[in-house]
């Protein structure tokens, strides 16, 4: 899942997790309470991390880049390996009260594969220096997935290497 923009007032990764909220708009936020969008603030992050738990998924890795926030699943088994979606165990219709349902094929919550792309220009943010197999870690798939994504980054112009193998990164742009 990616979410656009940073972090917002001096918010940390941990404070966010343990259901710490900062309301970016106070206004909307409250429109869409009183709507039944949302049931409370802060709860999404704790409820999902808890749930993936509860069902055996590994613990999903936050990403926050410099123009994104990314939580990413880690792919389960072949229905993960046979398209652009993971199935995150079975947990039915909905995940809590959140609002619109997040998908469903038979009975399994499934989450729609972050902008990879993204994902590796906000870790080379981050960390210039960030091998391929790191950022394969972060995002949960193959080093050499990584390799084709920064492939196609450096020939559209996206991103290009300074320096040779203990060179660095740099986003263009």
């Amino acid at each position: 899942m990616v979410s656009p923009g940073t972090l917002f007032d001096g918010l940390t990764v941990d404070e966010m997790l343990s259901g710490k909220s900062k309301l970016r708009n106070p206004v909307l936020a409250d429109i869409f309470h009183k709507m039944g969008m949302i049931e409370k603030w802060g709860t999404g992050l704790p409820r999902i991390f808890a749930r993936c738990a509860k069902e055996g998924v590994p613990k999903p890795q936050v990403v926050v880049g410099g123009s994104t926030v990314s939580i990413c699943f880690q792919r389960q088994g072949k229905a993960a390996e046979e398209g652009n979606a993971t199935v995150v165990g079975n947990v039915g219709n909905r995940v809590g009260n959140v609002g619109n349902r997040v998908g469903n094929i038979d009975g399994n919550v499934v989450v729609v594969d972050a902008n990879l792309e993204q994902v590796v220009i906000d870790c080379l943010r981050g960390d210039a220096k960030m091998s391929a197999a790191k950022m394969a870690k972060v995002a949960h798939v193959t080093t050499r997935t990584i390799e084709r994504v920064l492939g196609r980054l450096k020939a559209s112009g996206r991103i290009n290497r300074k320096g040779g193998t203990r060179g660095v990164w740099e986003v263009v742009g």
